[in-house]
C-alpha cells in the first residue's frame, strides 16, 4: 500500500489533529512551572507502573490544560525513541463539540497511535484499519463505535505500553461523550497496557467515575507557578512604569500579594494583574493589593466563583472608568 494511500485512511479516519493545539498550549508555559507535578511522587508512579490511572480535578483557572501540555511533552520527549511505548491525546472544547463525538475521540486516538507506528516501524496498516477503509468508503459510510473500539484494542496492543492524556472531561459535552468515552478507555485499560492521565473541573459524575479506578492529585497553581507568571506580566502589562519599575521590593509585593489573594487560579492572578495596570502610584497598588487580599477565595466555600466574579465586576468598572482613547 503506498504512504499516499495510507495518509488518505489516516485522514478518512478524521481530518482533526490536536498536535497544534498542543504546540499552542507548550509554547504559553512560563520556565519551570508545572515542575511541581513532573516531580511529585504520584506522578512518577504513575509514569513507572503499567494499567495505572491519574485523575487531577482542578477548579477553573488553576491551568489544568497548560500541565496537560507539560504532561503531554514530558511523555513524548521521554518515550521519543521508544517505538514500543504509544502516546495519544485530546484536548476537549466545549467550542468544538461538532468535531468531538465519542466516535470522533474514539477515532483520533487511532490515528495517533497509528501515526507513530507508521513513522518509527515503516510498517503497513495493520489489516483491521485497511478493512474499515474498504468497507465504509464504498458506501460513504463511517465506522461504528464498536468497529472503532475494536480497532483501537488491536493496535494499541502492539505497544508495550501506551499513554493516553484527556484534558477537560467536563467540557466533553456531546450527549453522554465524556461517559462513553471513559468507558471504553477503562475497557481498554482491562485489556492492554494503557495508562491513563485525565483532568476536569469538579463535576461530582464525572469524579463518581474516578472512584476506586485512580489516583487523585488536585491540580492547583503553586504559589511558585503564578509569580513565574507574573513576572512577565508585569512587564506586559504596563506596570513597567518607574513606581514599578525603579522598586524591586514593590515587584515582589506585587507577586507575592497576588499570588497569595489568587488562591489556586492563574485566571485571577490575571485579574489581579490588569487591575493593577490601572494604578498610577504605588500607593494605589498598595491599597489595591489589600482589597485583593480582602476578599481571597480561601474565605468562602464557594471560594471560586466570589472571587471571579468580583474580579471580573472590579475589571468592568476598570474599563468603564478609563478615558475613551485608553480603553482597549
Amino acid at each position: 500500500m503506498s504512504q499516499l494511500t495510507c495518509n488518505d485512511i489516516l485522514n478518512w479516519l478524521t481530518p482533526i489533529s490536536y498536535g497544534p493545539v498542543q504546540s499552542n498550549y507548550i509554547r504559553k508555559r512560563q520556565k519551570d512551572t508545572g515542575q511541581w507535578l513532573l516531580d511529585s511522587t504520584v506522578f512518577n508512579a504513575w509514569v513507572a507502573t503499567e494499567q495505572k490511572t491519574l485523575f487531577c480535578p482542578g477548579i477553573p483557572g488553576a491551568g489544568k490544560t497548560i500541565l496537560t501540555s507539560i504532561v503531554v511533552d514530558r511523555l513524548t520527549s521521554e518515550f521519543e525513541g521508544g517505538p514500543s511505548v504509544g502516546v495519544g491525546y485530546i484536548y476537549c472544547n466545549f467550542k468544538r463539540s461538532n468535531e468531538q463525538s465519542i466516535h470522533d475521540l474514539l477515532a483520533n486516538l487511532l490515528k495517533q497511535l497509528l501515526l507513530k507506528k507508521l513513522a518509527e516501524d515503516s510498517a503497513p496498516l495493520p489489516q483491521i484499519v485497511e478493512n474499515l477503509y474498504t468497507r465504509h468508503q464504498a458506501h460513504r459510510t463511517k465506522p461504528s463505535r464498536e468497529e472503532l473500539s475494536a480497532a483501537l484494542h488491536s493496535v494499541a496492543a502492539k505497544y508495550s505500553r501506551v499513554f493516553i492524556v484527556i484534558d477537560a472531561l467536563d467540557e466533553c459535552q456531546s450527549d453522554g461523550c465524556w461517559a462513553g468515552l471513559l468507558a471504553e478507555l477503562f475497557n481498554l485499560q482491562n485489556s492492554q497496557r494503557i495508562n491513563i492521565f485525565a483532568t476536569s473541573r469538579h463535576v461530582p459524575e464525572i469524579i463518581d467515575q474516578f472512584k476506586g479506578k485512580s489516583e487523585s492529585l488536585e491540580i492547583r497553581a503553586s504559589d511558585q507557578d503564578v509569580e513565574r507568571f507574573l513576572d512577565m506580566e508585569i512587564q506586559n502589562l504596563g506596570l513597567s512604569r518607574a513606581c514599578v519599575r525603579e522598586n524591586h521590593e514593590l515587584q515582589q509585593e506585587i507577586k507575592t500579594g497576588i499570588a497569595k489573594s489568587a488562591g489556586g487560579m492563574f485566571l485571577l492572578a490575571q485579574i489581579y494583574i490588569n487591575t493593577l495596570s490601572g494604578k498610577t502610584s504605588t500607593n494605589e497598588i498598595r491599597s489595591a493589593l489589600r482589597a485583593f487580599q480582602n476578599q481571597n477565595p480561601e474565605s468562602s466555600g464557594d471560594r471560586e466563583v466570589i472571587a471571579l466574579k468580583t474580579a471580573y465586576e472590579q475589571t468592568i468598572k476598570r474599563i468603564k472608568n478609563q478615558q475613551p482613547g485608553q480603553v482597549k
